[in-house]
Protein backbone atom coordinates (compact mmCIF):
# COMPACT_ATOMS: atom_id res chain seq x y z
CA UNK A 1 0.00 0.00 0.00
CA UNK A 2 1.48 3.34 -0.95
CA UNK A 3 2.32 5.84 1.75
CA UNK A 4 0.22 8.55 0.16
CA UNK A 5 -2.81 6.24 0.05
CA UNK A 6 -2.34 5.41 3.74
CA UNK A 7 -2.33 9.09 4.65
CA UNK A 8 -5.48 9.73 2.61
CA UNK A 9 -7.32 6.82 4.23
CA UNK A 10 -6.31 7.87 7.75
CA UNK A 11 -7.30 11.49 7.12
CA UNK A 12 -10.69 10.52 5.68
CA UNK A 13 -11.35 8.12 8.55
CA UNK A 14 -10.37 10.73 11.15
CA UNK A 15 -12.79 13.16 9.49
CA UNK A 16 -15.50 10.50 9.79
CA UNK A 17 -14.72 10.06 13.47
CA UNK A 18 -14.89 13.82 13.88
CA UNK A 19 -18.35 13.86 12.27
CA UNK A 20 -19.70 11.28 14.72
CA UNK A 21 -17.86 13.03 17.57
CA UNK A 22 -19.73 16.24 16.74
CA UNK A 23 -23.07 14.42 16.51
CA UNK A 24 -22.49 12.83 19.90
CA UNK A 25 -21.46 16.19 21.37
CA UNK A 26 -24.57 17.86 19.93
CA UNK A 27 -26.80 15.24 21.55
CA UNK A 28 -25.01 15.71 24.89
CA UNK A 29 -25.13 19.52 24.60
CA UNK A 30 -21.34 19.70 24.90
CA UNK A 31 -19.85 23.19 24.77
CA UNK A 32 -16.76 22.75 22.56
CA UNK A 33 -16.67 19.48 20.59
CA UNK A 34 -13.79 20.59 18.36
CA UNK A 35 -11.51 21.23 21.33
CA UNK A 36 -12.37 17.91 22.99
CA UNK A 37 -11.79 16.08 19.71
CA UNK A 38 -8.38 17.70 19.23
CA UNK A 39 -7.38 16.72 22.77
CA UNK A 40 -8.62 13.18 22.15
CA UNK A 41 -6.64 12.99 18.90
CA UNK A 42 -3.49 14.35 20.52
CA UNK A 43 -3.69 11.76 23.28
CA UNK A 44 -4.46 8.92 20.90
CA UNK A 45 -2.28 9.80 17.91
CA UNK A 46 0.40 12.37 18.74
CA UNK A 47 1.61 10.78 21.97
CA UNK A 48 2.10 7.29 20.48
CA UNK A 49 3.77 8.85 17.44
CA UNK A 50 6.20 10.80 19.61
CA UNK A 51 6.99 7.66 21.62
CA UNK A 52 7.58 5.78 18.35
CA UNK A 53 9.92 8.48 17.10
CA UNK A 54 11.81 8.57 20.42
CA UNK A 55 12.42 4.83 20.47
CA UNK A 56 13.07 4.32 16.76
CA UNK A 57 14.79 7.46 15.50
CA UNK A 58 18.17 6.54 16.88
CA UNK A 59 18.76 10.10 18.05
CA UNK A 60 18.77 9.43 21.79
CA UNK A 61 19.03 5.64 22.00
CA UNK A 62 19.71 3.01 19.40
CA UNK A 63 16.61 2.29 17.31
CA UNK A 64 14.53 -0.69 18.37
CA UNK A 65 14.05 -1.81 14.78
CA UNK A 66 17.25 -3.33 13.43
CA UNK A 67 16.53 -2.12 9.90
CA UNK A 68 16.52 1.49 11.09
CA UNK A 69 19.79 1.00 12.98
CA UNK A 70 21.40 -0.59 9.95
CA UNK A 71 20.12 2.17 7.68
CA UNK A 72 21.49 4.81 10.02
CA UNK A 73 24.90 3.16 9.93
CA UNK A 74 24.77 3.04 6.12
CA UNK A 75 23.70 6.67 5.81
CA UNK A 76 20.21 5.79 4.51
CA UNK A 77 18.33 6.55 7.70
CA UNK A 78 15.55 8.69 6.22
CA UNK A 79 14.74 6.22 3.44
CA UNK A 80 13.89 3.58 6.06
CA UNK A 81 12.68 5.69 9.01
CA UNK A 82 10.10 7.83 7.19
CA UNK A 83 8.17 4.95 5.55
CA UNK A 84 8.30 2.95 8.79
CA UNK A 85 6.94 5.93 10.72
CA UNK A 86 4.13 6.49 8.24
CA UNK A 87 3.24 2.79 8.39
CA UNK A 88 3.21 2.99 12.20
CA UNK A 89 0.99 6.06 12.02
CA UNK A 90 -1.41 4.20 9.73
CA UNK A 91 -1.73 1.24 12.10
CA UNK A 92 -1.91 3.41 15.22
CA UNK A 93 -4.55 5.60 13.57
CA UNK A 94 -6.71 2.64 12.60
CA UNK A 95 -6.70 1.40 16.19
CA UNK A 96 -7.34 4.95 17.45
CA UNK A 97 -10.33 5.11 15.09
CA UNK A 98 -11.65 1.80 16.46
CA UNK A 99 -11.31 2.98 20.07
CA UNK A 100 -12.91 6.34 19.22
CA UNK A 101 -15.89 4.80 17.47
CA UNK A 102 -16.44 2.24 20.22
CA UNK A 103 -16.26 5.07 22.76
CA UNK A 104 -18.87 7.06 20.83
CA UNK A 105 -21.09 3.99 20.43
CA UNK A 106 -20.88 3.34 24.17
CA UNK A 107 -21.91 6.90 25.00
CA UNK A 108 -24.80 6.73 22.53
CA UNK A 109 -25.91 3.37 23.93
CA UNK A 110 -25.88 4.69 27.49
CA UNK A 111 -28.08 7.63 26.46
CA UNK A 112 -30.55 5.46 24.56
CA UNK A 113 -33.79 4.59 26.32
CA UNK A 114 -34.52 1.53 24.17
CA UNK A 115 -31.15 -0.19 24.10
CA UNK A 116 -32.57 -3.22 22.32
CA UNK A 117 -33.30 -0.99 19.32
CA UNK A 118 -29.74 0.32 19.42
CA UNK A 119 -28.33 -3.21 19.46
CA UNK A 120 -30.72 -4.38 16.74
CA UNK A 121 -29.88 -1.54 14.35
CA UNK A 122 -26.18 -1.96 15.13
CA UNK A 123 -26.45 -5.67 14.35
CA UNK A 124 -28.13 -4.99 11.03
CA UNK A 125 -25.46 -2.49 9.99
CA UNK A 126 -22.79 -4.89 11.21
CA UNK A 127 -24.30 -7.60 9.04
CA UNK A 128 -23.72 -5.42 5.97
CA UNK A 129 -20.23 -4.30 7.04
CA UNK A 130 -18.85 -7.74 7.88
CA UNK A 131 -18.29 -8.92 4.27
CA UNK A 132 -16.34 -5.74 3.46
CA UNK A 133 -14.31 -6.08 6.66
CA UNK A 134 -13.59 -9.73 5.85
CA UNK A 135 -12.50 -8.82 2.30
CA UNK A 136 -10.15 -6.13 3.62
CA UNK A 137 -8.76 -8.58 6.14
CA UNK A 138 -8.01 -11.04 3.35
CA UNK A 139 -6.46 -8.28 1.27
CA UNK A 140 -4.27 -6.81 4.02
CA UNK A 141 -3.50 -9.94 6.09
CA UNK A 142 -3.10 -9.40 9.83
CA UNK A 143 -2.17 -5.75 9.30
CA UNK A 144 -5.77 -5.14 8.28
CA UNK A 145 -7.35 -6.15 11.59
CA UNK A 146 -7.57 -2.52 12.69
CA UNK A 147 -9.11 -1.48 9.39
CA UNK A 148 -11.64 -4.31 9.50
CA UNK A 149 -12.62 -3.48 13.07
CA UNK A 150 -12.87 0.21 12.19
CA UNK A 151 -15.33 -0.63 9.39
CA UNK A 152 -17.40 -2.73 11.80
CA UNK A 153 -17.31 -0.07 14.54
CA UNK A 154 -18.26 2.65 12.06
CA UNK A 155 -21.26 0.63 10.93
CA UNK A 156 -22.49 0.26 14.50
CA UNK A 157 -22.00 3.96 15.28
CA UNK A 158 -23.80 4.90 12.09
Amino acid sequence: MSLFFMLIVVTAAAMGVYYYWQEDARQRDATDPARSFILWALKGLAVPLLIWIFFNSGWVIDALFPKISQAKGAGKWASVFVPATIAFLFYAATWWIVVSLVWIATRVCLRTEKRIDFFASGAVWLLFATPLAFFLLLLMDLGGIGVALAICAASVVH
